[in-house]
């Protein structure tokens, strides 16, 4: 029947909409037939119906005959589906969901409501992420003793369920001895799920007393500048062999280069005397060339006569006056330079003197030549066997140069260059407690921290370790080592190692101190630690010792370690509360309710310090709350899954380090 009225219903496209439609009667017959039914009511089919026939009357055909196709096809379903079958379960499905779907597309009242709610919802995020890029927490930054920043912002992934940080610093000051730095180049946090860190920075110090940075002992350099410049006369270009060599000047103390005479301006009148008696002095000279043995057409020195060395007598004293006699050998170089790239002419001594000044100036400078020459004789004379012991020392190779103990040294440890990576099995060290602690007490452990409640604490640690004796097993070690062969100051390892064990052994029994998955770190330290190098000491006395370590859980701690490395922070952190309610007056919260979120954190710190001062609380290992604490972390510690490593630097005073075998410091 419904099939019959359905298909027997006339196209409403070109009919009066005024009038009352015969598929609106059918509409009716259908819903009076289906509510007699539960099973039809629940399944969603009526409400499909009716939205359809409210289609059909509002577009016309051709959703007629769509709705017309999907009636009969219910239809049908619905009546061969069961309650209890899964057929049921689909059919209801996708009448709700042809419903939700159709009025989403008919009606874009519903869309326009849904978009101020997505742009709200983008709104909040952004203002989340400000806060997040901006965000401080008050309870650290508290009399700039800490703080927690984030540097690099911060984005929120809504569909992964994410937000990640970038760019975290951190620093926290425990004591006046002790600063914790902490700096985290990404942390993902993903909401009920894990939480991945990208690379954790973490700088440690800790002295037992106030350390002062001292100036680093640089090498005196001596430095000398030399400024040319240019006179007015022309100079001939230098040759290209010549420029690529440096100049390199003597430095003779107090003395100064010769100055030269100041620059002719061009509208004064040209001084004609001066080259008159340059001519007479040629015209005597070559006078003189002319008695002796030969005179050299290209350019070469004549042979010194005796007529020659008197012709040139008149010169020298010109020249001496020019070039004082102490300076004669500081400039012989200078001289030589310009003398070597002076131009050269062929002298003709058939041609008047008049016909060129450049040749018989160029006959005048080979009459200098054999004095300079001689000068320089002498002068490379003085200096060459440095030169030649230099050069020599220079052809040795470095290491030939080492003492017998820093040779044996790195020849021993080259080999983990050559067998690189040096790959071991096993290794197991043991050792009593009383040596572990007689090594830490040498090394200044005990003496670390000024506070008796902290040393006290520091003795319990001994006293736990002096019970039994200590062994260390590493299994499956890949050492990556780099000792230098060269003059480097800094020797690297890498070291890699599964499953490390530490066990301690009381009485017979065994008790395991510390297990972890995998461990794997970097270390540089400076040349000068290693044996039979005392004599490498850096520039500066205080060195830093890098280090990088990657700790893989599961892990497992024993407890009564985890309690006594949880009470030591816990009463660092109580003596300064101590120190601080000791040197401030009573906190503004006994006084009045009025406080800030930033001065909440001052106020509950403050109350805190007082109670310990008032109490006498003394923080340690017998805590049941502690206890409780660290029992859950040993706990979470075993069934997680991840990888918490850092890397940062250690300073430390090298000459406090490096002692001798008596025990004194060097």
């Amino acid at each position: 029947m419904t099939s019959y009225l359905l298909s027997t219903t006339c196209d409403m496209a070109d009919q009066d909409v005024s009038r009352p439609p015969v598929p609106l009667i059918a509409g009716l017959t259908l819903m009076y037939i289906y509510f007699a039914s539960l099973k039809c009511l629940v399944s969603g089919l009526p409400v499909l119906t009716v939205f359809s026939i409210v289609q059909l009357l509002a577009f016309g055909s051709g959703a007629y005959r769509t709705v017309t196709l999907g009636a009969v096809a219910l239809h049908v379903a619905y009546y061969l589906a069961r309650p209890s079958s899964v057929l049921y379960l689909f059919f209801s499905l996708a009448c709700w969901t042809s419903v939700v779907v159709l009025s989403l597309v008919y009606y874009p009242i519903l869309r326009t409501r849904l978009r101020p709610a997505r742009d709200y919802i983008k709104r909040k995020i952004t203002k989340l992420e400000e806060r997040i890029a901006h965000w401080e927490w008050p309870l650290l930054n508290l009399d700039e003793k800490g703080y927690l920043r984030l540097l690099g912002g911060a984005s929120v992934d809504i569909l992964d369920g994410s937000i990640v940080f970038t760019n975290v610093d951190f620093a926290y000051r425990v004591d006046a001895f002790t600063t914790v730095l902490a700096k985290l180049d990404t942390v993902r946090i993903r909401v009920g799920r894990d939480v991945a860190l990208g690379e954790l920075s973490v700088n440690l110090r800790g002295h037992g007393h106030t350390v002062e940075m001292t100036q680093p002992r640089l090498k005196p350099v001596r430095t000398m500048s030399v400024d040319i410049k240019a006179d007015s006369r022309k100079l001939p270009p230098v040759d290209s062999e010549v420029s690529s060599r440096p100049i390199v000047l003597k430095k003779t103390g107090s003395r100064t280069p010769p100055v030269l005479p100041p620059r002719r301006q061009v509208t004064e009148p040209i001084d004609q005397t001066e080259d008159l008696e340059l001519q007479q002095a040629i015209k005597e000279s070559l006078a003189s060339a002319k008695n002796s043995s030969r005179v050299s057409l290209n350019g070469d020195t004549a042979e010194p006569t005796r007529t020659s060395l008197e012709g040139r007598s008149e010169i020298d004293s010109e020249l001496q006056s020019l070039y004082p006699e102490e300076d004669a050998e500081s400039d012989a170089y200078f001289r030589k330079v310009l003398e070597d790239n002076a131009v050269k002419h062929k002298v003709d001594t058939t041609a008047p003197i008049g016909q060129g000044n450049l040749d018989a100036k160029a006959a005048f400078a080979n009459q200098l030549k054999d004095k300079l020459e001689e000068t320089l004789r002498a002068t490379e004379a003085k200096h060459s066997p440095q030169i030649r012991l230099r050069q020599l020392l220079n052809l040795i190779p470095w290491w030939l140069k080492l003492p017998p103990g820093p040779l044996l040294t790195r020849l021993i440890l080259s080999p983990i260059i050559w067998l690189h990576p040096l790959k071991i099995k096993t290794v197991a060290v043991s050792g009593t407690g009383k040596r572990i602690t007689n090594i830490l007490e040498r090394c200044g452990v005990s003496r670390a921290h000024p506070d008796p409640e902290i040393f006290r604490l520091v003795r319990k640690v001994i006293i736990w370790l002096e019970r039994g004796d200590v062994s260390l097993i590493l299994t499956d070690i890949q050492v990556n080592g780099y000792v230098p062969l060269a003059r480097d100051p800094v020797a690297t390892a890498d070291i890699k190692a599964s499953r490390p064990t530490a066990y301690r052994n009381t009485g017979g029994e065994e008790d395991l101190l510390a297990q972890l998955e995998a461990i794997q770190g970097t270390v540089q330290m400076p040349t000068y630690l290693l044996p039979n190098h005392e004599a490498y000491f850096p520039e500066t006395p205080r060195c830093k010792l890098f280090y990088s370590v990657l700790l893989s859980m599961p892990a497992v701690f024993n407890k009564e370690l985890l309690i006594i490395g949880a009470a030591f922070l816990k009463a660092i952190t109580m003596i300064d509360m101590k120190q601080d309610a000791a040197s401030r007056p009573p906190p503004s919260v006994h006084l009045n309710g009025n406080f800030s979120l930033r001065g909440l954190g001052t106020s509950l710190r403050q109350a805190a310090g007082d109670i310990a001062k008032q109490k006498s609380v003394q923080w340690g290992v017998g805590s049941e709350r502690l206890a409780k604490y660290v029992n859950k972390i040993s706990k979470w510690m075993r069934t997680v899954h991840a990888d918490v490593g850092g890397k940062g630097e250690i300073e430390f005073d090298l000459i406090k380090l490096r002692r001798k075998r008596d025990g004194k410091e060097v």
